[in-house]
């Protein structure tokens, strides 16, 4: 890991980035340069300006998504990498954009203002008010969205149904435990019931969380409500030893204390572990693109933009065929081929084939 840190820090330096931008014509000589700019250009305006539908056949950027986040210097090397990542992956001109907004309200209306540029938006990186306040406005904005923290939920239900084919079994007979209370387990809770997977327990440090449990905060009676846990006086370790499925959405490592509680066959979904030590028949499926099975955001997100780029209607429908795509990729998933890989060049043809 630290070789690979300093690689990173050494790569951002020397390119001074992680992305960029190219022309579309070949610039090799004056003409080259005559005929894209001045004084060719001219003749182009004049055609968008006798008729203003000719900017589409002469000067538009298809495939074109806006990757939007909340104006942070932090968030910047993270959004350019997405949106290098979806061009290269998708196909997609995916530009990066960080918001100043001045009040979260204005968010929709600046989204619209740039829309003439963009067919579509992918939403990562920004706080739960932000988030909402999209979420809240969907039908006004006139590009379709696609939300972080939904993809990321739904490649982890892919991984979680490709899991399940591996075991031979159906979804509501997997034993499945999360641990984590944050906005993405509620997204990943809420949808596993959705996918008919029934045998869940939500767990954290004491046990597993149940309906009027003492001592819980407001994320876990969220999280509670969702599929309406009922009482449990299992212990931590009892959970753990029954477990077919553990997903967390944790910023902790997974030990090999943890592993080894776990049932001996079972797949680990790690969302936020930067180290991991499963036990030696176990599978593993990370956000660590140098481990197996890596799993991101960007898996549902590059099928999900580039549909809506072809104008397929974002809806719950595509989202399930996106989601089913992936986990269906591998014919017999196992071991390390459970889910496909970000680089896969079939991800998306696959995924836009069941649309």
């Amino acid at each position: 890991m630290k070789s690979l840190k300093k690689k990173a820090l050494q790569q951002y330096q020397s390119h001074e980035g992680n992305y960029q931008i190219c022309t579309s014509f070949p610039l090799k000589k004056e003409e080259d340069l005559a005929t894209m700019y001045y004084p060719g250009i001219n003749d182009v305006i004049e055609k968008i300006e006798k008729k203003p539908a000719n900017q589409h056949k002469f000067c538009s950027l298809p495939f074109s998504v806006g990757v939007i986040s909340s104006c942070k210097t932090t968030q910047y090397p993270i959004i350019s990498a997405k949106a290098a990542l979806l061009s290269h992956v998708a196909a997609l001109n995916a530009i990066p954009l960080t918001l100043k907004y001045g009040k979260p309200q204005n968010i929709p209306t600046i989204l619209n203002q740039l829309s003439p540029n963009f067919q579509a938006y992918y939403v990562t990186n920004v706080s739960q008010l932000e988030e909402e306040i999209i979420r809240d406005n969907i039908k006004k904005i006139d590009r379709p969205v696609i939300f972080h923290t939904e993809s990321m939920a739904l490649g982890v239900i892919a991984s979680a149904l490709a899991a399940a084919r591996m075991m031979k079994s159906k979804p509501a007979k997997v034993h499945i435990t999360l641990e984590g209370s944050d906005r993405l387990a509620k997204e990943i809770t809420a949808h596993l019931k959705s996918y008919k997977f029934s045998n869940i327990t939500l767990l954290d440090e004491d046990g597993p969380l149940y309906a009027k449990k003492p001592m819980m905060n407001r994320d876990k009676i969220e999280l509670v409500n969702i599929i309406k846990s009922k009482k449990d006086h299992r212990s931590r370790d009892e959970v753990l030893g029954a477990t077919e499925i553990y997903i967390s959405t944790m910023h902790q490592n997974i030990s090999s204390q943890l592993s080894s509680k776990l049932n001996a066959k079972a797949t680990i979904i790690a969302l936020n572990s930067e180290e991991i030590v499963k036990q030696s028949k176990q599978s593993l499926i990370s956000t660590l693109p140098h481990l197996e099975n890596h799993i991101s955001d960007l898996h549902i997100a590059a099928i999900m933009l580039s549909a809506a780029c072809i104008g397929k209607d974002i809806d719950g429908k595509t989202l399930k065929k996106a989601t089913e795509s992936m986990a269906n990729f591998h014919p017999t998933p196992k071991g390390k081929k459970i889910i496909p890989g970000l680089l896969d060049k079939k991800l998306v043809t696959k995924g836009l084939k069941k649309m």
